[in-house]
């Protein structure tokens, strides 16, 4: 399978790229990989590309693609912003292209969230979203412990996610909410460990000032879920922080299990605790969510795999909560602190 990144920004070239870079590197002794991953370089298109394309074949249009590979034997890493998600998929799909890694959110609103599956259904495209914590070490173990109910029902599901991110928040505008930068990934987790839920409560932040400008939602995010099964989900998300945080905390009938999500790609390490009656223990495993999810999507994508494991309805539903947390915060809004 050949590779096309769609949007070099940070996602393509800081994330989805590193990825692939790991993998093109483990295929030289790896044959199984050897033949899954096109040995030529990944091709890359941004209506603005960055100064440092190394290691991308970087065209002119996505229409130039068709002169380099074979549509229906590539992937496109689709990291281009969710406003402009739509149209891309419609023009890629329009030039032959069948398999897509999109990055998350699905989209920026239910309603477009809705159209993109339409398309896919009506085009047999085959869509993955980027959500390495569904494929993360960390939810794994914890999914276990839901499942067997060793530790019985889960109660209570705290996420807290912090970053740094106050110089890229004030250099882009590929996200204008909070909503859309790291809560996706929780929101899907906590869907995933805990059912179906409606929204309760939330909140949106502007930044503090940024050499005088303050940037409206981008400040930080939270919301409150209530899960069909009783349990209730708390996430806070502070894109201002001074260091990293990806915590999740799974309150049981019979204990607790906090997960540490691998921090950044200098770090990809993962760690769960679990409290009990019996005591406490912990884990530390090599825990490198994106390059497993999509590896697991080039396997799909060559046929040497089964559907996707994290169904596109559970995204859709992120997003059409996503949305209603946008418009119920929009009634609650907090100031910059």
């Amino acid at each position: 399978m050949r590779s096309f990144l769609i949007g070099l920004g940070h996602a393509g070239r800081n994330l989805h790229l590193r990825a692939l870079r790991t993998i093109r590197e483990q295929a030289r002794t790896d044959h199984r990989l050897g033949a899954l991953f096109d040995a030529a370089d990944p091709l890359g298109y941004d209506p603005i590309p960055p100064p440092d394309t190394d290691g991308l074949l970087v065209l002119g249009s996505p229409r130039e693609a068709l002169r380099h590979t074979d549509p229906r034997a590539t992937v496109v890493h689709l990291c281009a912003p969710p406003t402009v998600r739509l149209d891309a998929v419609i023009e890629l799909a329009d030039l032959g292209f069948r398999h897509f890694l999109v990055e998350k959110p699905l989209a920026t609103d239910a309603a477009q969230a809705r159209a993109l599956l339409a398309l896919a259904r009506r085009r047999d495209l085959d869509l993955t979203i980027v959500a390495p914590w569904l494929s993360s070490g960390v939810t794994r173990r914890i999914r276990a412990a839901v499942d067997s109910r060793a530790l019985g029902a889960v109660r209570r599901i705290a996420i807290r996610q912090t970053k740094p991110r106050l110089a890229r928040t004030a250099a882009s505008a590929a996200h204008t909410n909070a909503f859309d930068v790291e809560p996706p990934h929780s929101v899907g987790v906590a869907l995933a460990l805990a059912g179906a839920a409606e929204l309760t409560s939330a909140w949106l932040r502007d930044t503090p000032p940024i050499e005088g400008r303050v940037i409206a939602n981008m400040g930080g995010a939270g919301l409150t879920l209530a899960h069909a099964g009783g349990a209730v989900t708390e996430i806070e998300s502070d894109l201002t922080a001074a260091e990293r945080v990806r915590r999740i905390t799974v309150e049981f009938e019979g204990g607790v299990m906090i997960g540490h999500y691998s921090r950044a790609a200098d770090d990809l390490r993962g760690r769960v605790e679990m409290h009990t009656g019996c005591g406490r223990s912990s884990e530390s495993f090599s825990d490198d969510a994106l390059r497993i999810l999509v590896e697991d999507t080039y396997r799909r994508a060559a046929g040497l795999a089964g559907p996707v494991t994290d169904p596109l309805d559970l995204h859709r539903r992120v997003v059409e909560l996503l949305d209603a947390a946008k418009a119920t915060a929009g009634r609650d809004h907090r100031v910059a602190l």
